[in-house]
């Protein structure tokens, strides 16, 4: 017998490290939460309002430290003017990553962004890269340079094997993001995928009860203040319960 993780090609890992996802709101409302983690990596989510993200990028850098890595999520919100005016700005902070910044049919201008700014910057598609289709279309036409997964938007662990085999033959980097208020059933789906797929530059998600009022499991699987998920010694993740052990480590394959 082999645990599934292994069965199917994984490898396990000891820490799962997960980027903290920051929402749109003043800071003063923002620090009480962000105050009780310490992550690696932050993904801001930012509007028009270019002197605030600024702020709030320093603020970030200042908590965390000025080594954080930081990316923003513009959620489909600029226009190609919005682009031109915030983003040498966003460079210039030290920003990473830009996720989505213009609606699903404003493709093109997103590959305008990627062909002036994407040896600077990672150019990522998030709702532009929902179906096989579309993201053959991104990738094949250089329309971005990274995109985000999800397995509850893409399809599931297989079919997200798929597309990421796709983008690495057209040199396009991937990360594995998460919808808002996914439960421990998905995040244990998200590590045992992030085991398949190591070259993933992040994962977003495994925040159980500090985001939900109720999980599906006994003991949630979620991150500590470090913002990782650790394994303990007998191979499960730290804090799991006998319903979470099921659906991953303690599988076997006869």
């Amino acid at each position: 017998n082999v645990a599934l993780i292994e069965g199917i090609g994984g490898e396990r890992k000891e820490v799962y490290t997960y980027t903290g996802v920051v929402p749109l709101g003043p800071i003063n409302k923002l620090r009480p939460v962000l105050e009780r983690f310490r992550f690696e990596r932050v993904k801001l989510k930012i509007d028009q309002d270019l002197q605030g993200t600024l702020e709030k990028i320093l603020w970030i850098k200042e908590l965390y430290g000025h080594k954080t890595d930081i990316q923003v999520d513009v959620n489909a919100g600029w226009s190609l003017q919005d682009a031109c005016i915030q983003l040498p700005e966003l460079i210039q902070a030290g920003v990473s990553c830009i996720e989505q910044p213009f609606p699903v049919d404003k493709d093109e201008q997103m590959g305008w962004l990627t062909w002036k700014y994407g040896k600077e910057i990672d150019i990522m598609a998030d709702e532009s890269a929902c179906s096989y289709r579309q993201i053959a279309f991104l990738v094949q036409n250089n329309l971005c340079n990274k995109l985000n997964l999800k397995l509850s938007k893409n399809g599931g662990i297989f079919h997200c094997m798929k597309i990421c085999k796709l983008a690495k033959a057209h040199g396009v980097s991937l990360q594995l993001g998460a919808h808002f208020g996914e439960t421990s059933l998905l995040t244990a789906a998200a590590m045992l995928f992030s085991s398949l797929e190591p070259e993933l530059t992040s994962m977003e998600g495994g925040l159980g009860t500090h985001l939900l009022n109720h999980d599906l499991v006994e003991n949630p699987l979620m991150i500590n203040r470090s913002g990782q998920i650790s394994i303990a010694n007998k191979g499960l993740p730290l804090g799991w319960g006998p319903v979470m052990a099921d659906r991953l480590h303690g599988i076997t394959l006869s």
